[in-house]
């Protein structure tokens, strides 16, 4: 039941915005698939700056898509932004391009659970991330202000860095 509880989807379709998260990374990688980490590095809090320990990039095993595959999931995922139509054009003029895919499941008390997944600047990724609003009214669609609002924070914080 906790696993249940921590998904997103429609019946017995259920996703953790983790496991999104990592599709839309794996997707902006070309197809590498690797496993998640939630640190790099663990460092003393010390002047001295000594590591404790690091945390390396470790690659999945398993079949990949191919290239063109790839290449098609990625300008179909573009084109849910760019295009008028897409579900996701309210993120076209957020300051670096995404890709990436939106999703409703409805709840049996009327609601729905919203998210928007992508990666992001969709031409050179840096980013994936996924945002979901659980138990929402429909129609109410934060999750692209949310989606939005970090994306150009990320991108002022980067130009800032530069």
């Amino acid at each position: 039941n906790a696993i249940a509880q921590t998904a997103i989807g429609q019946l017995d379709v259920k996703l953790t915005p983790l496991a999104v998260a990592n599709m839309m990374a794996t997707i902006s990688r070309g197809g590498m698939k690797r496993s998640v980490r939630t640190a790099t590095e663990i460092d003393y809090n010390q002047p001295s700056g000594v590591t404790l320990t690091t945390f390396p990039k470790q690659t999945l095993k398993g079949d990949q898509l191919d290239s063109y595959t790839i290449m098609r999931i990625r300008e179909l995922l573009r084109g849910v932004v760019e295009n008028e139509k897409g579900t996701g054009h309210r993120l076209a003029d957020a300051l670096y391009p995404i890709a990436g895919k939106s999703g409703t499941a409805e709840t049996d008390q009327g609601h729905t659970n919203e998210w928007f997944a992508g990666y992001f600047p969709a031409d050179n990724p840096k980013y994936a991330m996924v945002v979901v609003d659980l138990d929402q009214h429909p129609g109410d669609h934060k999750t692209y202000e949310i989606y939005k609002d970090i994306v150009d924070q990320l991108y002022q914080n980067d130009q800032q860095t530069q």
